[in-house]
Parts: structure tokens; sequence; C-alpha cells
């Protein structure tokens, strides 16, 4: 709706929104399935990491396929771009669980993944939400959609006839939101990681030892006592 000579929706955003949720409670609803899941499990078997090389994400999306998409194809020089900006933000690795890789993955298959808003730009209503809130009824007659139908269809005509066309391209925000945090490793970290680690190699050496020599005294000790008394006897 941000055009009003083009109104639209974003297809995978409708249908996974809880406007379609045919039940629900405090506890559960009963909605669509989300097809974008089933496309990110097999990038997350692979790859068998929270972040990624943009190389191995691109090689390993190529030769998925959705309902609506073919594999292998080759993607977009754009779409390879974007990913080595997400990149480029987080030191060389795309991490998987963030909002820009979302929206990266909306972009590479726009009818099955919906597209990540930031947080709190919108608010989603069930039916009994919406007409609480509005004071409106949450569903139409066949005619009234028909009649809705028809009104768009003649504003798109007037809007193709004067030039002022929506454009194909989907929208990208450049704003990160990272659902799993992980930490980056300053420079010089590898080697103070193997440093520390070497540390606590050489405290454990030295416990050992001690608990060893102890234990050898000990050892020692009860023998001169056994033969000790040997003697005495």
């Amino acid at each position: 709706e941000s055009q009003a000579s083009h109104p639209s929706v974003i297809i995978p955003n409708y249908i996974n929104s809880a406007s379609n949720c045919l039940a629900s409670s405090r506890f559960y609803s009963v909605c669509c399935i989300n097809e974008c899941e089933s496309l990110l499990r097999p990038l997350e078997r692979h790859i068998g990491a929270p972040d990624a090389l943009p190389s191995e994400i691109v090689a390993l999306v190529e030769r998925l396929p959705s309902s609506t998409v073919d594999a292998p194809r080759q993607l977009p020089a754009l779409l390879t771009q974007r990913l080595e900006e997400i990149a480029a933000e987080h030191g060389g690795r795309v991490p998987l669980h963030g909002r820009l890789f979302s929206q990266w993955m909306h972009h590479a298959f726009p009818r099955e993944c919906p597209y990540p808003h930031a947080s709190g730009a919108t608010q989603q209503m069930t039916p009994q939400e919406f007409q609480e809130a509005v004071g409106e009824s949450s569903s139409h007659s066949a005619l009234s959609l028909e009649a809705e139908v028809e009104v768009c269809r003649e504003a798109g005509a007037l809007a193709a006839a004067a030039g002022d066309v929506a454009s194909s391209e989907l929208p990208w925000a450049a704003e990160e939101e990272l659902f799993v945090h992980v930490p980056r490793h300053a420079a010089g970290g590898s080697s103070r990681g193997f440093l520390r680690a070497a540390m606590m190699l050489l405290a454990a050496s030295s416990l050992s030892m001690a608990t060893l020599k102890a234990a050898a005294s000990g050892m020692a000790a009860g023998g001169l006592r056994e033969r000790s008394e040997k003697c005495v006897v």
C-alpha cells in the first residue's frame, strides 16, 4: 500500500501473516507452513556453522531448488554483491541467522521467503484483533472483493498509461539484526587463544606432576614402615 496508484502486498508475508491462521489460543496458532524454513535447513546442514563465506552460500543456493525456482541456476551479480556487502559488515563471513541474510533469501526466493521487516516496524493482528482495533469486519463478500480487484485493475491501467509503474526491484534495507550473536575475533585473537590454552595445559601438567610425586612419596613411606615392622618382629 506504499504506492496508492499500485496497491500490492508481499505474497510470502501475507501468506505467513497472523491473519491467515485458522485457530489460535494463548499457547499456539495453526498457521501456514513457512516454505523458507525448508530452504534454510539444507544450508544449515551443509555449512554446519552459524556463519559462512559468501562463496560457500552462493554455491549451495545455486543448487537449491524450490517450488517456484529451478536449479541449478546462476545467481544475478547483484545478489552476489549483496552477499559480499553483508560479509563485509561481519569480518568476511555471513551470519545465517540475521535480518540481512533473511532479506537476501527473500531476494533469492521471493515467493517462499518473507521480507524481514525491522523489529517494531510492523504489528501483526489476528482477524479478531483487527476487528476490535479498527471496528470493521476483517472479511469481505465475493462481490466486494471483485469490486476491489476491478478498482485496482483500473488504477493500474491508468498508472501504466501515465508511466507511473512500480519498480520491479525488490526492496533492500541495510539494517542488521542478529538473532544469534556471533562474537567477532579481534586481530591477534587466535594467538592469544593459543597462548591461553598453552598456559592452561602447563598448569594442568604441573598439577599432575605434583599429584604423582605426592603419591610416589606416600607409597615409598608405606614400604619403609612395612620393612621396619618386619625387622622388629
